[in-house]
């Protein structure tokens, strides 16, 4: 048998923690989300102390990576984020009052209502690189600002933010892996930024899984060393 459990218990802070042995796992341990549990793997060979000293440290990291993460997708942790770019970028012009994670924003991923200086931005985009969320967010700071909607006034400010073509050709990838998996449609920026959207009266989106974390455990015994909007014109 590759993995077997070898022990089930509750931290104190009452989170669920099952320990597996594995016998194909011979250097590290591995600890990983498994709904509101936490699945750690070890070794089969690690004796029980090794196993407590690795299994208490992952402990730790994992549930401080959680308690990160969970600070970092909050609506304030956003709308901070959309001003120290408005600041950054676009020399605090855009002033957004409001920006927050919606659910229901299946045909976009974000969208900005200039009168209400508010800025919606899909739960999808929870996961998505650090500099993919900027573009987008810069995307909608500059609709608050243009009064051209995607003419050339809106796309010289958008355009100062530097990653521009990378966040570009991530989301263009992303659209079509949802489009495909979905039958969808494809997923863009704001098509009417300033169109009344039922969004304004959506509740946060729900929370993203946690990522794997693991460390090494050292080589098994006897065994041999070996040797991590956007200009986005034609899908929008």
């Amino acid at each position: 048998m590759a993995l077997q459990v070898i022990r089930e218990y509750r931290i104190d802070d009452g989170t669920p923690v099952r320990i597996l042995a594995s016998t194909r796992r011979n250097k590290s341990v591995a600890a990983k989300w498994r709904g509101a549990a936490i699945e750690v793997t070890v070794p089969a060979w690690m004796s029980e102390d090794a196993q407590a000293r690795h299994v208490d440290s992952l402990l730790r990291r994992m549930r401080s990576k959680r308690g990160l993460a969970a600070h970092r997708r909050s609506d304030d942790a956003l709308l901070q984020r959309a001003r120290r770019l408005d600041v950054e970028y676009l020399h605090g012009l855009a002033r957004p009052e409001v920006v927050r994670w919606v659910t229901n924003q299946n045909s976009r991923w974000a969208s900005a209502t200039s009168a209400r200086k508010s800025i919606r931005v899909s739960h999808r985009l929870k996961g998505a690189p650090d500099y993919v969320l900027d573009a987008v967010l810069v995307h909608e700071l500059s609709h608050l600002i243009a009064t051209d909607g995607h003419g050339p006034q809106f796309r010289a400010l958008e355009r100062r933010y530097p990653r521009l073509e990378e966040a570009n050709a991530f989301l263009a990838g992303a659209s079509f892996a949802w489009g495909t998996a979905t039958g969808d449609s494809t997923p863009g920026l704001d098509d009417d930024p300033d169109e009344d959207d039922p969004d304004d009266e959506d509740a946060d989106g729900p929370d993203a899984d946690g990522s794997d974390t693991a460390e090494s455990a050292g080589p098994a015994p006897g065994s041999r060393p070996n040797a991590d909007g956007l200009d986005l014109n034609g899908w929008l």
